[in-house]
Order: structure tokens, then sequence, then C-alpha cells
């Protein structure tokens, strides 16, 4: 799993931890 989220962190997806509101993704920039 650590791998998988590497290869998405490093093409600009964040990882978002467990806030209440549950676990999530975004794009770590506006896309232009």
């Amino acid at each position: 799993m650590i791998v998988i989220q590497s290869v998405f962190e490093k093409a600009g997806i964040e990882f978002i931890p467990e806030n209440g509101g549950g676990v999530g993704v975004r794009l770590k920039k506006p896309m232009p």
C-alpha cells in the first residue's frame, strides 16, 4: 500500500488523514 500511495503522491495527489469526515484524496495543486 505504501508503494501505491507513493506513486500517487508523486503524480500530485495528496492523501488526507481521517478527521471526523473520513479519509480522502485531493490534488496538491489546482489545475490551470
